[in-house]
């Protein structure tokens, strides 16, 4: 039963999370109502977790983060896995369906045409290139994208005086109709496609986090061959801080796995940002799908049961502390830059948590620090 109300709390999660533009635009007055929905739709009553090294710089940097109380929050471009967080995967499969779709409406083959390439085209026109094309692309129905004869007639009239001029300029607007009908070529589009991935991975921020402290794999891979430590953040805190805050926490999700993930909806993505349409349900395909592309990842990477928050171009510095415990592995206990994390935790009331294996079974336990170390010296 609590495994079917969080999975309805998380729809209603996502089904909010695509309806907003950026976090500026959820309304204040809904924030907690968000808050508490995503809240019950965690794992662990709304607690993640993160695996950390203490050795060098990659210690001192989280120290700092949990001394000052911020998340550090880097660019998708440097995960480790090199397709996270890209739109277009298979090139030659998104343009075939451009073309596909296009092919359908020749008017706004056209205008779709032209607003893509026409720019280039237009600057070798002898009379057109000191005209910008935008004004040229006025003269389609905003409604059907096909070409109004009257407006085209008005924009030769306004830019020509002659009826010389007029002639001439409108060859030349038929003969640019002609050179822009062809699409680029699938390589041309690749590229294309190549460089906004680049593009959208510098822009996009992700934070990762697991919803289990207790993964081998992850001991293994993040802290130091299972010699480090897990920080505990705990979203249930996120009702106690501003509404700025609050936003920007409700950017958290899921990350689900896949064998084959579905591909990105190019149709919407056209619709919106060559032909205007914000439609409510154009806009709430494209955001549904550029959420899924992002929190999709290949089914290799399911061992690390990953929640994710995603945010748009920011400073990565995101001032917000919700930070509630710390597990540090037992054979750590006397370094350093362990003393110098637990002496943060017992300045800070965090919870400590202790990392050791069974003699009995072999598996891993966790226990209280101070109930550890007491039991220890008794030994």
């Amino acid at each position: 039963l609590k495994r079917i109300r969080q999975e309805h709390a998380y729809k209603q999660h996502l089904n909010f999370a695509q309806t907003i533009i950026q976090v500026s635009d959820i309304p204040n007055n809904l924030l907690d109502e968000c808050c508490n929905n995503l809240i019950e739709a965690m794992p662990n009553g709304g607690k993640l977790y993160k695996y950390r090294s203490l050795i060098g710089e990659s210690f001192d940097n989280t120290f700092d983060s949990l001394e000052n109380g911020y998340l550090w929050i880097p660019s998708a471009d440097v995960l480790n896995d090199d397709f996270d967080s890209i739109l277009f995967g298979d090139a030659l499969s998104y343009h075939r369906r451009i073309v596909d779709y296009l092919c359908n409406d020749k008017d706004k083959f056209i205008f779709f045409s032209l607003t893509k390439n026409g720019a280039s085209i237009w600057g070798r026109k002898s009379l057109l290139a000191g005209i910008p094309i935008e004004e040229f692309l006025n003269c389609f129905d905003e409604d059907n994208f096909a070409l109004v004869d009257e407006r085209i007639l008005a924009f030769l009239r306004r830019y020509f005086y002659d009826e010389s001029s007029q002639k001439k300029a409108l060859n030349e607007i038929q003969s640019l109709l002609k050179e822009s009908i062809s699409l680029p070529y699938a390589e041309s589009f690749a590229l294309e496609t190549y460089q906004y991935n680049r593009n959208l991975c510098n822009r996009l921020h992700v934070f990762s986090m697991s919803d289990s402290h207790d993964l081998d794999n992850m001991w293994g891979y993040y802290s130091d061959f299972g010699k480090g430590f897990c920080i505990e953040y705990d979203f249930s805190k996120i009702l106690d801080l501003p509404d700025d805050s609050k936003k920007i926490l409700l950017n958290t999700y899921k990350v689900q796995y896949s064998k084959s993930p579905k591909m990105f909806d190019i149709e919407a993505y056209v619709e919106v940002n060559f032909f205007d349409n914000t439609s409510a349900d154009m806009y709430k395909r494209l955001t549904s799908s550029i959420v899924s592309q992002i929190v999709t990842k290949d089914i290799t990477w399911e061992h690390e049961n990953e929640w994710r928050i995603v945010l748009g171009n920011i400073d990565p510095k995101v001032f917000i502390d919700i930070v509630s415990g710390i597990i540090i592995d037992r054979r750590s206990l006397n370094d350093a830059n362990a003393k110098k994390l637990i002496g943060l935790c017992l300045q800070r009331g965090w919870n400590i948590m202790v990392r050791d294996r069974s003699f009995f079974d072999g598996k891993h336990y966790f226990a209280d620090y101070n109930e550890y170390i007491k039991g220890t010296n008794e030994k």
